[in-house]
């Protein structure tokens, strides 16, 4: 079993707000515009500058991204996810020897085209690795232009935990599963989960964005799981309001975890994903977080950005022996 040797232990959010200086940057070079939304933009400094592919869907933006982010200084190279997590830790050990010290090492990770399970597994890094100073990470999201969904479902190749490190593993493995759900607007996939599952208890978290069709969309998505569904069960989030999120996400968690093995499932923006990763990081082993997707067989969508980006900063204290 994994031990967790940091916990994010300090959560703040602003628009449209970087530090002038990073001893890193990271950015995901994907198929979505918005891939080089926050890269176009930003003007501060930075060290060391990677955007990190992906072994495959080369389509739509990815080669007008590939060239942007070349002229933009960004070192760039393409991955699988199970080649990623030895590149990461390498990387991040790299940065801790040519860092100070006496200060915190300041990294900016644009999330606005990863993949849930590049995600994970660039949380995983950040806890994992052992140095001397503290890690500020500022997670940058570029939100979207709104693109209406698909109204047909879409077959789930993959159901389980996001990587094994947030597979979960509760004092007491027989206890009763309950699920926090938020909901996405891939259509029925969230009752889908619920229904393998089969959790005894639920708890459902319905997005709210700056703009209506978006709310609605994702209510029609999840028709299903909401017909039914009592009050007490259904709770709202803001998207741009991810410190709070990740208040609602950590207060269920911890009136669930002394009865459950709880699972969270964050169907929606990676944004709320990244909250759900958080806080599996404060209740590290207990609490899993599983995604379900189609994987390679989900048709490849263009994303634009809107122009307004958010961002959620999260200090990682260093371990203590």
């Amino acid at each position: 079993m994994n031990t967790l040797q940091r916990q994010p232990v300090k959560i703040t959010e602003a628009l449209n707000s970087y530090a002038e200086h990073y001893d890193l940057v990271l950015v995901a070079l994907g198929f979505e515009e918005r891939s080089r939304a926050f890269a176009e933009t930003f003007q501060g400094q930075a060290r060391t500058k990677f955007a990190i592919g992906f072994n495959d869907r080369h389509v739509l933006s990815y080669q007008a991204n590939r060239k942007c982010l070349c002229s933009l200084g960004y070192e760039v190279l393409e991955l699988g996810d199970n080649e990623f997590l030895h590149w990461w830790t390498d990387v991040l050990i790299s940065v801790f020897e040519q860092a100070s010290p006496s200060a915190a090492t300041r990294i900016c990770i644009d999330i606005s085209s990863q993949t849930r399970a590049r995600l994970a597994l660039i949380i995983q890094g950040l806890c994992t690795i052992t140095t001397a100073s503290n890690i500020v990470v500022d997670f940058v999201y570029s939100l979207a232009e709104f693109s209406a969904p698909s109204n047909d479902p879409e077959f789930a190749a993959i159901c389980g935990p996001v990587t094994p490190f947030f597979a979960g593993w509760p004092a007491d493995p027989d206890m009763p599963a309950a699920a926090i759900i938020g909901l996405g607007y891939e259509a029925e996939r969230a009752i889908g989960a619920y229904e393998y599952l089969e959790p005894t208890a639920r708890l459902v978290l319905l997005p709210q964005g700056q703009d209506a069709r978006y709310d609605r969309a994702v209510e029609r998505a999840n028709t299903s799981m909401l017909r039914d569904l009592p009050l007490r069960e259904r709770f709202t989030y803001r998207v741009d309001r991810p410190v709070s999120s990740f208040q609602l996400i950590e207060s269920l968690t911890y009136g669930l975890i002394p009865h459950s093995r709880v699972i969270l499932l964050p169907f929606g923006p990676k944004l709320f994903a990244l909250t759900c990763l958080l806080n599996a990081c404060l209740y590290y082993p207990q609490v899993g977080v599983w995604r379900v997707s189609p994987g390679v067989h989900e048709e490849a969508k263009e994303r634009r950005a809107s122009g307004t980006s958010i961002m959620l900063s999260a200090l990682f204290a260093r371990h203590q022996t």
